[in-house]
This record gives C-alpha cells, structure tokens and sequence, in this order.
C-alpha cells in the first residue's frame, strides 16, 4: 500500500509539473510571436514611409533640374525673338537708319566676337547692296545678345533673299583652332531654316555633332514675317551643350549616382559618365541609339515615358544593378531630364531603420526570456522539494493511513484536472495532514506563478502596443516636417522676390550684398552697380502706373539677361536697381557690361512703340572706393548724381 500511494504521489506530481511547465512554454512562444509581429508590421509601416521619402527626394531633383534647363532654353528662345523683333523693325523703318558697312568672315577672327556676313552663291548681292547695308544695323543687337549669354557659339540672322548676317562668339577659340567660314552659305536649304518656316515658331533642332568643333549642339531658330504675312526671314543661334553641363555636374549625386539627358528621339545627349570612375559608361552620350527600342525592357519603357513627358520614378537594372530612376521632361524642348542612384543606396536608411526596430524587437523578447526563465527554476525548485518531501513522508506512512491517502488522491486528481482552487483537508495531526496542507500550498504557489505569469504577459502586450503608438507618431511627425519644410521654402520665397520684377526685394539685396562684400579676397573684386531709369516718373505720371510696371518688368528681365547667373540682382524700390558683381573683374569688363545695360534701356520697347527710357549707372569697385557694402554703396550713390547732373544716360566709376 506504502509503495502504491508513493507511486500515485510521485505520477501526480509528474503530471501536475508537465502541465504547469507545458502552459509557461507556450505563454511564452505566444508572447515571443506577438512581439516579433508587431515588430515586423513596424518595420514595415516605417520602411514603406522611408523609401517614400527617398523616392520623392529623386523625383524633385529631377523636376529641380530639368527646369533649370527648361530655364537657359527659354533664355535662348528670348534672344532669337529678340534679333527677330529687331530685324523687323530695321526692314519697317529703314528711312531711320544709314548703311552700314559688313565684311565677309574674316581669317583671324580667333578671341573675340566676330560680325560677318555670307550668302548662297546664286545671290545678287549688288541688287541687294542697300538692303545689306541697312540689314547691318542689327550688329549692335547681336553682338548684345552673344555677349550676354555665353552659351551662344554663333547667333545670325537670315534673310529671304538668303544672305546671313552673323556674330560669332570665338573669344575661348585660339588661333590654331579658328577656321574661318566660308563666305557662301545657303542658309534657306539648311534643316533649322527649313523646320522653321514649316513650324511658324520657335523651334528646337535636334542635337547633332558640329563639323568644326566636334562639340555636341542644336540650333534655336524662330521665323519672322512682313505685314503681308510674307516671310521676311528666319533668326537663329547656334549653341553647344557644353551651357548645359554645369547643370548635370552640380547634381548632388551618391558614390553610384548618375544623371542623363534624353532628347524626344530617346538619344542620351547629355551624362555624368564622363565624371564618375566608378560607374563609366552606365548611360554614355550616344546619338545613335534609340534607348526605347533596347532589349533592357524596363530601360526601353521607362525612357518611353520620358519621351511622353511624363514625370515619375521607377526600377531598372543596369550593368546588373537595381537602380531608382527618377526622371522629369524639360518641356520646352520634348527632352528628359533623369537621375538614377543604386538600390542599395536608396534602401541604406532604410535596411539602418530595420535593424533598429529588429534590434528593440530583441531586446522585449530577452527581457520575456529572462523573466519567464526566472519563474520556471522557481518553480522546478518548488516541485523538487515537494518531491522530496513525498518521498520521506511516504517511508513513514503506514495502513492508517489508506483512508486519508484516498482522500489525498482524490483531491490531487482534483488538481491534476486544472482545477488550481480545489483545497484538501485531513485532520489527522499527522505527517499525512501535513502532506495535504503541502499540496493545498503548492496549489496555492502554483496558481499565484500562473497569475504572475499572466500579468507579465499583460505588460507584454502593453508595451508592444506602446510600440505600436510610437510608431504611428512617428509617422506623422515625418509627414508634418515635410509639410513645415515646404511652407517654410515657400515663405523664403515670397519673403525674398519682388513681385513686380520678379527679382530680388531691397532686404534680400542689403543682405546678400553685405555677405558678399565681408567675404572679398585679393583676387576678387567687387563691382556694385546703381541704376537709375531717366524719365520714368514722366512715363509713369502720363501714361499711368501699369505702363510705367510693364517698362519696370521689361527692363528687370533684359537685365537679368545680362547679369550672369551668380551676380546679385535687385530692386530697391521705384525705378531704383542694384547689381553686384563678384570677381577677377577688368575695368574693362565693368564698363562693357555698364553700357550693354545702358543698350538695354534705350532699346526698351512697350506694343512696338519706344519708351524713351534711358538709365544713369553709378559704379563703385572694392577696395578702391570702399572695402565694405556701405561704402560701396555711398561712393556708387555719388556717382549715379554726378551722372543726373551731367545730362543723363551715361554711366561713371566711384566718387570716393
């Protein structure tokens, strides 16, 4: 009997142990599962938010980009209309002007801008002579217009009797390298003129390479009528991408980054192969193939797009390699502008993210392991000692004992079963009842470690769900740094740009000016111009303000246009306009450009009538006449009234 109660004892403890240890185990797998879950659904919520974020970065690099190109092509596409206008006006009035005299290209044209004239051979030239001459009078437009805008190789105008008039910017072309042009050119058989006169717009030639320089090209060509509608003639520039590569080389690129430029024949005419070891010859320059009928599929239809003008990111493989190719169109033109940078790259933020919220992930789940493997030994310490405690109780026991050790199994059956609140009690004030108030305490133990263990798990859960939160409120503070960043750069904006002009307010002029003047070295100079409109307040009061806002509008972007893209340019109020120049600067080249905006205000037209506007220009040099913007500015201020006082429409250097 002794041995079958201690066999029945020790089985229930067994068996109270296997269930006990087999619901902690799986409390703790279902705890670990949920933890690891709700750490990979927030690896997947934030991740997804990240890539977001640098897909749109590329996006608007590409859209950044492709309007600065857009930006120098409407530049060229001004200058054309502008010789146009011009040629008009000398062929509508030509009793206002006097013959000039133009030779045919000269030898030794090399350095410097070079006016000539050419003709196809079947030209009457002495029939046209007085015509010639009076064409000549648009010398003084286009040497302005080459000057002005150094991406210009060759601007010319051509008439329908088919002689050319032609200014040739050769100032970066040595003597060895000048060849002349040949004095007869059939310029009405060449494609730009004929794309012109069939489109009766401004337009575009495709990019070729050019036969003397073996640069990369296009012509910008617009035509120009008489009253009639009769054609007149065709007004053309001729420029090299070489005015375009500064904008691909300042992309912010990454080690595996390249950016490209896709005409509308899916030809890449521009790269940043040719700067980046790593990655030579990814997408080189190549006018001969059409990328949309490449056997790279995802290549040939993302460059469709591109042709479209469709403005959008996608995934390519080049060379073996996942890339993000964003891409925006250059509208002016039918082009594409494209970045594209490694997958790797791009997802680098966003594998660091991953392994942070793997890494926290680990952590809770330790943290579970540790408090779970805690409450196990406690309890196999617990369950050792009540079967120790069996054993020596069961060497004692005796018959006597039957009775109660019945009652003693029924009841630790009662446990078995799971049912944790049942109690046993046996009054026999002996080593048996002792037994039994043992099991009521293990009972009691037991289902105290279930509770513990429940209530951890509770705060388990809490805290993931924490998680959760925290994760959603990260979400949204990324959304809402986007949006300040945005209102932020939009504010900058309109804080910064007179909207009139469209150029720099007076605050922005004071600030920039004052920056750059603290920041001179001994080998650059300073040059700040002030400008003054003679008779505007005249115009202004006769003819009312929004005429006198369009003369102030007009004159804003011709001055644009003469600046470079890095001087300060700003109003300061009425017909007030301040411009500071930064560099290796000659005198020589303060008084070329004072006089091209002199030009520009006396050439100002308003609907093809005059507008009898002239400007006065005071001009101070740093360090000559002052090493700091308020000195500049007084001795420039002096010198604009020593030219009021001395009749206008002139210009004069520093009054210290």
């Amino acid at each position: 009997m002794t041995l079958i109660v201690l066999s029945t004892s020790l089985v229930t403890l067994l068996v109270i142990s296997g269930i006990m240890f087999y619901g902690m185990l799986g409390a703790r797998n279902m705890a670990i599962q949920y933890s690891s879950e709700i750490g990979k659904q927030s690896n997947e919520n934030s991740s997804r938010l990240l890539a977001e974020q640098q897909k749109n970065e590329l996006i608007d690099i590409a859209a950044d980009k492709a309007d600065d190109i857009d930006y120098r092509l409407r530049v060229l596409e001004k200058s054309v209309r502008i010789a146009a206008k011009t040629m008009q006006k000398i062929h509508a009035h030509p009793h206002e002007y006097k013959p000039q005299k133009v030779d045919a290209p000269p030898s030794d044209g090399a350095g410097k801008y070079v006016f000539y004239m050419q003709y196809a051979p079947n030209t009457n030239t002495e029939a046209l002579a007085y015509e010639m001459g009076i064409s000549a009078n648009i010398k003084d437009t286009l040497l302005g217009l080459a000057e002005c805008n150094p991406i210009i190789d060759s601007i010319f105008v051509t008439l329908h009797h088919n002689y050319t008039l032609s200014v040739d910017n050769n100032t970066a072309t040595s003597a060895a390298q000048y060849e002349a042009p040949d004095l007869h050119y059939d310029a009405l058989a060449s494609d730009w003129f004929r794309l012109a006169e069939k489109k009766h717009d401004v337009t575009f030639t495709p990019v070729r390479e050019f036969v003397f320089s073996k640069e990369l090209g296009f012509f910008c060509a617009f035509p120009f009528y008489k009253d009639n509608g009769e054609l007149q003639g065709v007004s053309c520039l001729q420029s090299t991408l070489k005015g375009l590569d500064r904008i691909v080389e300042d992309v912010p690129l990454r080690i595996t980054g390249v950016c490209f430029v896709v005409d509308d024949r899916g030809h890449v005419i521009l790269s940043s192969d040719s700067r980046n070891a790593r990655q030579q010859g990814i997408l080189p320059i190549d006018l001969h193939t059409d990328l949309r009928t490449s056997e790279n599929t995802a290549l040939a239809e993302t460059v469709t797009q591109m042709v479209s003008g469709e403005k959008d990111i996608t995934e390519v493989t080049l060379h073996g390699s996942k890339y993000f190719m964003a891409f925006a169109p250059i509208r002016k033109t039918g082009w594409s502008f494209a970045t594209a940078i490694a997958e790797e790259e791009v997802m680098a933020p966003i594998a660091k993210n991953n392994e942070s919220i793997q890494k926290l992930t680990k952590q809770n789940i330790d943290l579970f392991n540790h408090h779970m493997t805690s409450t196990i030994k406690a309890t196999a310490i617990l369950v050792l000692g009540l079967l120790g405690a069996v054993l020596v109780a069961g060497k004692k026991a005796s018959e006597r004992f039957v009775n109660p050790l019945h009652t003693l199994t029924d009841g630790v059956r009662d446990i078995a079963s799971g049912n944790l609140n049942k109690k046993i009690h046996i009054d026999t004030k002996d080593e048996i009842a002792h037994l039994a108030a043992c099991f009521n305490s293990m009972t009691s133990n037991l289902k105290e470690s279930m509770e513990n263990l429940a209530r951890a798990t509770e705060q388990k859960e809490q805290q993931n769900t924490m998680l959760v939160k925290k994760n959603a409120e990260l979400s949204a503070a990324l959304h809402d740094i986007r949006q300040l960043r945005i209102a932020r750069d939009s504010y900058r904006a309109e804080s910064e740009i007179d909207h009139l002009t469209h150029l720099y307010n007076k605050a922005t002029t004071e600030r920039i000016c004052t920056v750059r003047c603290q920041n001179l070295t001994e080998d650059r100079r300073a040059a700040l111009f002030i400008i003054d409109l003679d008779h505007f307040k005249k115009a202004n009061d006769t003819l009312g303000h929004q005429y006198g806002d369009r003369i102030l509008a007009e004159f804003a972007l011709r001055l644009k246009l003469i600046c470079r893209t890095d001087d300060c340019v700003g109003r300061f109020g009425g017909d007030e306009f301040v411009v500071l120049m930064i560099g290796a600067l000659s005198e020589d080249v303060i008084q070329k450009r004072a006089q091209a905006i002199l030009q520009a205000a006396r050439d100002l037209y308003i609907d093809g009538t005059p507008s009898a506007i002239t400007a006065s220009i005071g001009i101070a040099i740093a360090p000559v006449h002052g090493a700091d913007y308020p000195s500049l500015f007084q001795s420039a201020d002096r010198a604009l009234y020593y030219v009021k006082e001395h009749g206008r429409d002139g210009c004069h250097i520093g009054i210290a």
